[in-house]
């Protein structure tokens, strides 16, 4: 019976290793293929990956906390156009502030690649202190 256990779980180590990593830009065939989501046909679009990670760096004697979100969104229709802001909240007090140091994305269709360019993203205050 250990035995048992052991190899399902050696078994799906392996598996959850063999996912496909994130590509930033580069399509699948599989996701340029679909263009309804079986799971909810009524979907406008879909998140093929989404995936976030935080952490500390001591950088000139200042603890940074380092964010970084990766996501690859599939527009199913015109409705699905609404999935593709990205809302990135910083901390803001009287003292300290975050900020927004390096931002990449990109937009395409399957032949057409194009760069979201810096002045494109917009920041602003949704609260007064």
């Amino acid at each position: 019976m250990k035995l048992s256990i052991s190899v399902i779980l050696l078994l799906s180590s392996f598996v959850i290793q063999a996912q496909d990593k994130f590509q930033m830009g580069v399509l699948s065939e599989s996701d340029k293929k679909f263009s309804v989501y079986e799971k909810d046909t009524t979907a406008s679009a879909v998140f093929l990956y989404e995936f976030g990670d935080n952490y500390f760096e001591v950088r000139n004697n200042y603890i940074w906390l380092i964010t970084k979100y990766h996501a690859k969104i599939k527009i199913l229709n015109k409705k699905g156009f609404t999935y593709t802001n990205v809302e990135i909240p910083l901390y803001t007090s009287n003292s300290n502030k975050e900020k927004l140091v390096t931002i990449k994305a990109i937009t395409h269709n399957g032949q057409v690649k194009k760069g979201v360019k810096r002045e494109e993203f917009f920041e602003f205050c949704m609260y007064n202190y």
